[in-house]
């Protein structure tokens, strides 16, 4: 299974993935926006969206 080893915030809704096959992508998440739904709405918040982390190769956010 290909997991992700790194994730770096770029700017605005942008992440750089870095894959375990070595493979980096820089990924714009701002699709998300157009969502609607109480998962989506805390997204909205450039904090918010920046509070990510990885938990055992997966990318994760923050949850309150």
């Amino acid at each position: 299974m290909i997991k992700i080893v790194k994730a770096s915030y770029v700017e605005g809704y942008v992440i750089e993935l870095e894959f375990s096959d070595r493979k980096c992508v820089a990924y714009d998440f701002s699709y998300l926006l157009e969502k609607k739904g109480s998962l989506v709405q805390p997204l909205r918040q450039q904090e918010y969206f920046q509070a990510f982390f990885l938990e055992l190769g997966l990318f994760v956010g923050k949850m309150d």
